[in-house]
């Protein structure tokens, strides 16, 4: 025997000195919020439907969001321990808080999946440094217009518009590379001919 432990239905173990037949495999897991464990049969187990955040990132969550992330939960702690939710005791909850019926939904069921991190509010739209357009684009454009200082624009975005064809990208706009150029002689004092 080569020392590993086949864990599979119908395996044979040993434990403590008698051999067993795997029926189930089972894993212990530790629930998010309350830190409680529990046995997890895994042919039940279904994927979390988003990332779940780790340390480093709960951590980072700012106290206003969590006080957020609290209230909700305290809007939808009385539906939770429930096998079945009425619809009008939502509906109520829902009123008690001002939001809409399918809100208090939502919030249940990323509750169920991910604990209390999941009601920390959502931040939507583009941030300063994140880029719209893929991280190849972004790496295009990005050594086109170091590799090519001082010429005219009109240069590097026809290099540019090439470089992205060659590649079966769409090309970005005129004017989204002027942008970066102009945030090249910004940033690094680098000089274009005419921006």
């Amino acid at each position: 025997m080569d020392g590993k432990v086949p864990i599979e239905i119908g395996a044979h173990v040993l434990y403590n000195g008698s051999i067993y037949r795997i029926s189930l495999i089972s894993v212990i897991g530790i629930e998010l919020t309350t830190g409680n464990n529990r046995r997890l049969p895994l042919n039940k187990l279904k994927p979390a439907s988003a990332a779940v955040p780790d340390s480093r990132e709960i951590n980072a969550i700012p106290p206003g969001d969590w006080r957020t992330a609290e209230k909700r939960y305290a809007v939808i702690a009385p539906l939770l321990g429930r096998k079945i939710t009425k619809r009008t005791d939502v509906e109520q909850r829902a009123r008690e808080a001002g939001i809409n019926t399918s809100t208090v939904y939502r919030w249940i069921k990323r509750y169920k999946q991910l604990g209390l991190p999941a009601l920390v509010p959502r931040r939507r739209g583009w941030t300063l440094g994140k880029h719209r357009r893929g991280g190849v684009l972004h790496e295009i454009i990005s050594s086109i217009v170091r590799e090519y200082v001082g010429s005219p624009a009109n240069n590097i975005v026809q290099e540019v518009t090439r470089a992205c064809n060659d590649r079966g990208i769409k090309p970005p706009s005129a004017g989204t590379v002027r942008r970066r150029i102009k945030r090249d002689i910004e940033t690094r004092g680098a000089t274009h001919a005419d921006v």
